[in-house]
């Protein structure tokens, strides 16, 4: 989880960034092989996010937050919280973030004013993410709880509820009306974010560590343990693919990652491997092989064809 979280890319201006413990920091790439290098101090990263013209980039270790420029390599903004951060989004107009500490309520920070107001319900939630352009957040909490909070006040604005069994994975669709989670019931749901109704129930999808929305809002893709990777329809709730793994993956896929099209879904592994699949046939493209034990995720660059 901790390799999972430590590359994100930002799709305006094709920027890759990448995690290294020797030196510790992260390496933004830019389309013509420039580097800018970032000094952590902390030992580790736990996860990153590019704000959404690339230009900032937010990154999160231990009980911190830091907002870097991506031109210039200066931190803009430090932030300090009691306990470790589990999960952090940027809002869509780029001006605020929301972070999520173990045993705490959840913060939203307005970088401009500087202002912080308390997510006071939203206790201890591991995964969180921003809907309807930034007007609700919505968090994953222990054990079943999947609620949705107004972004301006902090108040509740609804919960999600309709799992049997502790929850798992959860993701926005790009449209930003819609998540989906996923339970230990082996149960996806998709919801309605505004009415808070479940709009589809995807039975049978197993034990899943990592669920993605592929581009076009149809099609979700489930990643499991146990090395499978499987494309479920969103509309009728059918299985649609079965990705074959690689016969070197003895500990199966790792990460998930799609271009803006959909049209491919690429996974790597930690014994040292990247793959690519066809989305629609579900035939596997290509299999690299990289160094093992290495920390980074695959993700796309421009055009589909630079990883």
């Amino acid at each position: 989880d901790l390799v999972a979280k430590t590359l994100e890319m930002a799709s305006f201006r094709y920027q890759i960034a990448t995690v290294s413990f020797k030196p510790m920091g992260v390496t933004i790439w830019g389309p013509d092989g420039a580097r800018l290098f970032l000094p952590i101090a902390d030992p580790r990263v736990d996860g990153m996010a590019f704000f959404p013209l690339g230009d900032r980039l937010l990154t999160w270790s231990k009980a911190s937050l830091q907002v870097w420029d991506t031109s210039s390599g200066m931190v803009r903004h430090w932030l300090r919280l009691n306990h470790i951060v589990q999960c952090a989004r940027v809002f869509p107009a780029g001006d605020r973030i929301v972070a999520c500490p173990l045993y705490s309520a959840c913060m939203i920070w307005d970088l401009i004013d500087g202002s912080s107001m308390q997510i006071a319900g939203a206790i201890d939630a591991w995964h969180v993410e921003i809907v309807l352009s930034g007007e609700r957040v919505v968090t994953w909490n222990a054990g079943l709880r999947i609620q949705v909070w107004n972004a301006s006040t902090g108040d509740a604005a609804g919960e999600l509820s309709g799992h049997r069994n502790s929850l798992t994975a959860g993701a926005v669709f790009p449209s930003g009306d819609r998540v989906v989670s996923v339970g230990r019931d082996a149960t996806a749901i998709v919801w309605d974010v505004a009415t808070c109704w479940s709009l589809r129930v995807i039975v049978g999808v197993g034990l899943v560590s990592q669920i993605v929305v592929l581009p076009g809002n149809e099609v979700v893709a489930t990643m499991s343990p146990h090395r499978a990777v499987k494309l479920w329809d969103v509309t009728s709730g059918k299985l649609v693919q079965t990705l074959s793994m690689p016969r070197e993956w003895i500990h199966g896929p790792h990460w998930l990652a799609t271009p803006q099209r959909g049209e491919r879904l690429f996974a790597w592994n930690v014994a040292g491997g990247i793959a690519g699949w066809d989305t629609t046939s579900g035939q596997e493209l290509f299999q690299v092989a990289t160094w093992p034990n290495t920390t980074y995720v695959v993700e796309v660059g421009a055009g589909n064809d630079v990883l």
